[in-house]
Parts: C-alpha cells; structure tokens; sequence
C-alpha cells in the first residue's frame, strides 16, 4: 500500500484495512500490489515489494489463538527493520514507514490459519 498526502481516500482492494489506514498521518492510499502465501511454523518466504526492497517474514510458532512471527525489510542500502510480532489468527500487523515516491510504503502481514 502506497500512503501520500498527495491525494484522498483509499483505492480499491482496502476494505479490510481501511480503518486501519485512516489512523495514519496520510490522506491517500493505494493498493500497489498484493501476495500471499502459506508459511509453515520454522518456515520463511521472501517477497520483493516496489522501490527495491524485500520483505523477509519467518513464522517463528503458532497455537490456537496467535503466531509469532518475524518481519524483515531490507533495501539495497541495508535492513531497515528486523521486529518479531505476535498476531491474532485471522488478524494482521502493519508496518509502514519505507520511504516511497514522496509518501511510505504500508505492508499489513496476514496471519490467516
């Protein structure tokens, strides 16, 4: 998700986490890509996002109610977060804050099991 103060409202594809976004010091967002996968306990997958960097999750365990899980970004130029997150099953956590295109990339993880 892109957030700038360049424009206003949300894009589609933000249903869920409008609410969400509104809480954020931006007026407009959009959708700029979307993916997904099913990462086993013990397990990492890596997915490259606009702007050069990558995100790095590793679902570290999980029970009935939460996961714990390790969200990394990185650039080019070196790691720009490394946090370990506890998130509701069926929930999700939101890490904004890479520079992007005189706004921030927003990167909401999904925990669905």
């Amino acid at each position: 998700v892109h957030a700038t103060n360049r424009s206003k409202g949300g894009g589609d594809g933000l249903e869920r986490i409008a609410k969400h976004l509104k809480n954020l010091n931006y007026t407009g967002f959009s959708l700029l890509s979307k993916d997904g996968a099913a990462i086993p306990p013990k397990a990492s997958r890596k997915f490259t996002v606009v702007g050069y960097k990558a995100v790095k999750v590793t679902v570290l365990d999980r029970n009935e109610t939460r996961a714990r899980v390790r969200v990394q970004v990185t650039s080019p130029k070196g790691k720009l977060l490394d946090t370990t997150v506890s998130i509701r099953r069926n929930g999700f956590f939101m890490v904004a804050g890479p520079a992007h295109d005189q706004g921030v990339l927003v990167l909401p993880i999904f925990a669905r099991y």
